[in-house]
């Protein structure tokens, strides 16, 4: 049968040693770099889905200025031309033109979109400088 400790009584306290510090710093370690791979690969996952997004608007600009083109090239020149009496190359070329405006109009906002993508991971490159400053912290407070 134990007897209770008396409160007043002094304590000892134990000190770990150097090696169990350092073990249980190194696998503290071992637990951020892991969880930091983690995280890279999940904004690395966010940022390509966004590049898809992107690449998706382009596709489909893209494929709506080639439909439209091929619909209604043909009837708008026609239609220009009775109503202008211009030579019908004149006509070809002033539809062209107004569907290669609206197709680059198309292109451009794609192209804004994907200059939203970045391949850079920040909050991980963020997360690592902390946890290096809080790994100096940890290491100088060993040494005292």
């Amino acid at each position: 049968m134990t007897m209770p400790t008396d409160p007043m009584e002094p304590r000892l306290t134990v000190r770990p040693s150097i090696p169990s510090l350092l073990s249980g710093v190194l696998e503290d370690v071992r637990l951020l770099v892991r969880q930091e791979v983690l995280l890279a690969k999940h904004e690395i996952q966010h940022e390509l889905g966004k590049a898809k997004r992107a690449a998706v608007f382009s596709v489909i600009g893209v494929g709506l200025l080639a439909l439209g083109g091929l619909l209604l090239v043909i009837m708008l020149v026609h239609a220009l031309q009775a109503l202008t009496g211009l030579p019908l190359w004149a006509c070809y070329g002033l539809v062209g033109g107004g569907l290669a405006m609206g197709g680059g109009g198309l292109l451009a906002r794609g192209r804004s979109r994907a200059s939203e993508v970045d391949f850079v991971p920040r909050k991980t490159l963020a997360t690592l400088k902390e946890n290096a400053i809080w790994m100096k912290d940890q290491a100088k407070s060993v040494r005292t």
